[in-house]
């Protein structure tokens, strides 16, 4: 009973989201439009838990940053899944490059900044060789940003895997990651507008079967880490 008090937001949080999680997904299922709006409402609540453990860790570091990265991730997501504007998507994922560099922060942060200058070596390296390439193969603008997004959500994933060394509870966040990995195929590979309809489907599914679960464990790993 003891634990239960004691972790009684964080229950709350899970049957909610648990709940959205399978209605947004039900609905998807028999292609009812409204679930695009019920997803963005399990992402804003990602955000409200992450302002929540702010309090809950009495403003701590990572609680801080975490909160940064959710509120940046709100801002992408209305951009990409609210706003069918395509002239905005830019906007969208240059957002999301700033939530993964918030995470970058917190990663390094939790290894006592022993891997810092590898790592924006490794960020930067990666970054000017997208920007010299992209131009000179003709890929546009949005797909060079995507790249740049995606070496960066890489980085984050192969960083954390370092943090299990320091304690094993830290997996949690490469798994959060790896997800997050997943859902991004997903989207190129939903982008790529596949002919056969029932594999197109599937990405599309699969996009969104694999973004909330990370979200909440991203929104939520102070509290399991701290």
């Amino acid at each position: 009973m003891n634990f239960f008090k004691k972790n009684i937001v964080i229950f709350i949080f899970m049957i909610l989201e648990a709940f959205l999680y399978a209605s947004f997904l039900t609905l998807d299922f028999i292609n009812v439009g409204v679930a695009q709006n019920i997803k963005y409402v399990s992402i804003l609540l990602c955000l409200v838990m992450s302002f929540i453990l702010i309090i809950i860790k009495k403003y701590s570091f990572c609680s801080l940053f975490t909160c940064f990265a959710m509120i940046f991730t709100c801002i992408s997501d209305y951009f990409l899944l609210l706003n069918h504007d395509s002239k905005y998507y830019l906007v969208g994922v240059v957002t999301f490059i700033f939530a993964q560099l918030f995470y970058m922060v917190i990663i390094n942060q939790k290894s006592d900044y022993k891997y810092l200058y590898l790592d924006l070596f490794t960020r930067i390296a990666l970054v000017t060789l997208i920007v010299i390439i992209g131009p000179s193969i003709k890929v546009d603008t949005l797909t060079i940003v995507a790249l740049i997004y995606f070496t960066q959500l890489l980085c984050n994933f192969l960083n954390s895997l370092l943090l299990i060394k320091l304690n094993k509870k830290n997996a949690i966040l490469p798994i959060a990651f790896f997800l997050f990995i997943f859902c991004d195929i997903s989207v190129a590979l939903n982008n790529l507008n596949l002919n056969n309809e029932n594999l197109s489907f599937a990405v599309y599914y699969l996009m969104r079967l694999f973004y909330l679960p990370s979200q909440v464990i991203l929104s939520t790993n102070t509290y399991f880490l701290e």
